[in-house]
């Protein structure tokens, strides 16, 4: 499986953005958000059906809408019961199964952008890098997956699913990033 080829880069990336005003203001409480108040993009896997005490590991394949640069400064995250964990990637060579595709992950290796096994989540980056500038991803249009890992521990099946919205920096920010 990839799990093995994300491991540092996630680490980073979560580790990164700890210790932020979640409410997406500057740390200190004080300014407005420097993040648009609505997503870039949202990304939303198709449903799978989980019978009960099932597990199982399943990609889904997307192409971002954006066709341009995007500079994220927030990701948030949902996750439907069933839903154990899910780890978003980016695509290196760009060869990959057509666009909701869902298959057991036999694809290309990738770069992890995000993840998370809270079933609702948000990362922020932070406000400054400590030389008074945003923390961001720059994401051009990218072809990438979700790996999504489901467990069924009720007595009835569950129809399970996973959302992620990419969140930009507001354009006078991002226009310098």
């Amino acid at each position: 499986m990839r799990t093995s080829v994300f491991v540092s880069g996630l680490a980073s990336l979560l580790f990164a953005c700890g210790g932020t005003d979640p409410a997406g203001g500057d740390d200190d409480g004080g300014g407005e958000s420097i993040t648009e108040t609505d997503p870039a993009f949202t990304i939303e896997s198709s449903e799978l059906t989980v019978m009960p005490g099932e597990e199982f590991t399943k990609c889904f394949y997307f192409t971002t809408p954006n066709t341009d640069k995007v500079v994220i400064h927030k990701w948030a995250s949902t996750m439907t019961p069933g839903s154990h964990h899910m780890i978003m990637f980016r695509s290196i060579s760009g060869n990959q199964p057509a666009d909701g595709t869902i298959d057991d992950c036999n694809g290309d290796v990738a770069i992890p952008i995000y993840g998370t096994q809270v079933p609702v989540e948000e990362i922020l980056f932070p406000d400054d890098d400590g030389n008074g500038q945003p923390l961001a991803q720059e994401l051009f249009q990218t072809k990438g997956y979700f790996q999504m890992h489901y467990f069924n521990s009720g007595e009835a099946p569950v129809q399970a699913k996973v959302s992620v919205s990419a969140y930009a920096l507001i354009p006078e920010l991002a226009e310098h990033v």
